[in-house]
C-alpha cells in the first residue's frame, strides 16, 4: 500500500475477531524467540519470567462496561515477559477489566515448570497461592508489602560488603492467614538507597 489512514485500520479492526490477533501475537513471539534464541539465562538460573500489569485508560462515557473509577474507565493488560541475556520478549498476555486485582490472573501467568523462576511485584502477593507454589515446587520471587507480618525462624550470616543487608528464613502472615511453608527473606536497597524487601521460595 502507498498509504493507509487510521480510520481505515480502525474500521477493519472492528470487523476482525480478537482471536486473530492472539494468533498473530503468538506467531510474532515465536519468530522473535527463534531469532533471539530460546537459551536459558546465564549462570544456570534457568528460565526467568517477569509478570506485571498495566492499566490502559478508556473513555468512560463510551465504554461503560470498563468502569474503573467514578469518572474513569479502563482495561488491564496482564503481561508475562521472558528474560534473555539479550533482553526481554513478551511471552503471554491477558486482558481484563481494570477493577480486578493483579493477583486474579496469577493462575494464567505463573509458569509451573521446574526450571522456571517467576518474578512479580507486590500486587501479586497471595499467601495461599504461595503455599500452593511451595508445595508444587513452583519457584517465585516477589517484593514484600511494608505491612506484612513476618515471623523470623532463622537468621543467616551476611558477608561483609555484601549487597544483601539481611538474609533470614521467615513464616509470613498470622492467625488464619498464616503460611504453612517458610520463605527466604532478603533485605537490600535500590539504586537510590531506598529499602527493598524480597521473599522467595528458591
Amino acid at each position: 500500500l502507498a498509504s493507509i489512514s487510521h480510520s481505515q485500520i480502525s474500521r477493519r479492526l472492528n470487523q476482525i475477531s480478537t482471536s486473530v490477533f492472539q494468533i498473530i501475537f503468538q506467531a510474532l513471539v515465536q519468530q522473535a524467540g527463534i531469532q533471539m534464541g530460546f537459551d536459558k539465562i546465564s549462570n544456570n538460573l534457568g528460565r526467568i519470567y517477569l509478570i506485571d500489569a498495566s492499566v490502559i485508560s478508556l473513555c468512560l462515557s463510551r465504554y461503560r462496561w470498563a468502569e474503573f473509577r467514578k469518572t474513569k474507565g479502563g482495561i488491564k493488560l496482564h503481561l508475562r515477559l521472558r528474560l534473555f541475556d539479550r533482553g526481554v520478549l513478551p511471552d503471554h498476555a491477558e486482558i481484563t477489566a481494570a477493577k480486578p486485582s493483579d493477583r486474579s490472573q496469577m493462575d494464567n501467568l505463573v509458569v509451573e515448570e521446574a526450571d522456571a523462576i517467576n518474578i512479580f511485584d507486590r500486587g501479586y502477593v497471595d499467601y495461599k497461592k504461595f503455599d500452593d507454589y511451595c508445595q508444587k515446587g513452583i519457584k517465585f520471587i516477589t517484593r514484600l508489602k511494608s505491612n506484612a507480618v513476618a515471623t523470623v525462624q532463622k537468621e543467616n550470616p551476611i558477608a561483609p560488603g555484601y549487597a544483601i543487608k539481611r538474609d533470614c528464613i521467615v513464616i509470613l502472615g498470622k492467625n488464619h492467614n498464616k503460611m504453612e511453608f517458610s520463605l527466604r527473606l532478603l533485605e537490600t536497597t535500590d539504586t537510590e538507597g531506598n529499602p527493598v524487601t524480597i521473599v522467595t521460595n528458591d
